[in-house]
């Protein structure tokens, strides 16, 4: 989607080095493009998939070279963040853990199942935070951030006053396509 795009370009402006006055070959120019590492659902869905390819093809459309941070198990985020320039996060059908920000789970909370892949984001996104590194944060990833910083959730959206059934699926877009929902309201800052 566009709105990757944009932000993905913004975090290769960041993190390219730019070259004055000198001939770059293909090789020196393929060593410039961002590595961005990408830690996504290790679903195997049709929806998952398709996801995940999104992903990978808008990071290289963007200019970068994606790298699915995957098989946690194996990983190590120590060392994972110093493979690359930019970390994508993006959530999944799941909820982030109440105990991360010191809460019981609310009855219709759907827990996190995969531990290695919450353990892996909760070790790697405060390394990235700490390195002043781009990253982009998509729904889970944005939430598990909020709550490493401190921040808690409203783990039952539903519950809360005006909130009207089905305010998560207010468009007729399909689950998997990416998309940005906003209202902006007069004399406020975007």
């Amino acid at each position: 989607s566009n709105v990757l795009r944009n932000i993905l370009l913004v975090g290769v402006v960041l993190v390219t080095p730019v070259i004055y006055g000198s001939a770059v070959s293909a090789a020196s120019a393929e060593a410039l493009k961002p590595i961005v590492g990408i830690s996504i659902d290790n679903g195997d869905s049709a929806g998952v998939e398709a996801s995940k390819l999104g992903m990978i093809e808008a990071v290289q459309a963007a200019g970068g070279i994606p790298i699915v941070l995957n098989d946690r198990g194996d990983r190590s985020p120590d060392k994972d963040i110093k493979k690359i320039d930019v970390l994508i996060v993006q959530g999944d059908t799941l909820d982030v853990d109440p105990a991360l920000y010191g809460q019981k789970p609310h009855k219709e909370t759907r827990i996190e199942t995969d531990k290695s892949r919450s353990s892996y984001e909760n070790k790697i996104i405060p390394l990235a935070l700490h390195d002043k590194m781009p990253v982009l944060l998509i729904c889970g990833g944005m939430q598990r951030t909020n709550a490493l910083l401190g921040g808690t959730l409203l783990q039952h959206i539903p519950d809360l006053k005006g909130v009207e059934p089905g305010h998560g699926n207010n468009h007729s877009l399909p689950p998997q396509t990416p998309s940005v929902t906003a209202t902006v309201v007069p004399d406020s800052k975007f």
